[in-house]
């Protein structure tokens, strides 16, 4: 095998290694997004359900009181 052929295909051998790196490092920073967003939604919707029950709560015993 000749050098000059041998190089073109340890260099491809290189890029695709690289694509794949990129890919992998990208595939994981999206992961992370998703992550992060499903903790944010979750927090808001914990907020959400405090809230509620504070007004169900105040709710009830405003009720109770005016009986």
């Amino acid at each position: 095998m000749d050098n000059d052929l041998w190089n073109r295909l340890t260099n491809e051998e290189i890029d695709e290694d690289n694509a794949r790196r990129l890919r992998r490092k990208r595939n994981d920073a999206f992961r992370r997004k998703l992550i992060i967003e499903d903790m944010e939604k979750s927090r808001h919707r914990h907020l959400l359900y405090s809230v509620c029950a504070a007004m169900l709560a105040w709710t009830y015993a405003g009720i109770q009181y005016l009986r």
